[in-house]
């Protein structure tokens, strides 16, 4: 999947004056659509509760109670079609723009993950 957003040298040269660059949007509805559906079911089946990685990051954390802020590390772990996401593509694009062409994404990486 091709990047579909590059920054300005405008953005970039707010980036390193003050610290971030203002980006209106880094994906598309049709791509925030498809990872909801990965994020609803991982968090659905308790996906990774079992090793940490699935927590309340704001609430008691009870088994049998809904959570006030789930959390999920390494979601890419549980559902691997999010390494194949136009959000992922882009934001390691802008990354790239910013800070270097080394930058790469440990989530894409990462075997298993």
């Amino acid at each position: 999947m091709i990047p579909t957003v590059s920054l300005s040298a405008q953005q970039c040269s707010r980036f390193h004056q003050d610290g971030y660059p203002a980006i209106p949007s880094l994906t598309t509805h049709d791509d925030v659509a498809r990872l909801r559906v990965s994020y609803d079911r991982i968090f659905s089946t308790l996906a990774g509760r079992d090793v940490g990685d699935q927590f309340d990051l704001a609430g008691t954390d009870e088994e049998g109670k809904r959570a006030a802020l789930p959390q999920i590390l390494h979601p890419a772990k549980y559902a691997p079609e999010m390494k194949d996401s136009l959000l992922l593509r882009n934001a390691t694009a802008v990354a790239q723009q910013l800070l270097g062409p080394d930058v790469t994404c440990a989530m894409c990486s990462r075997t298993g993950a």
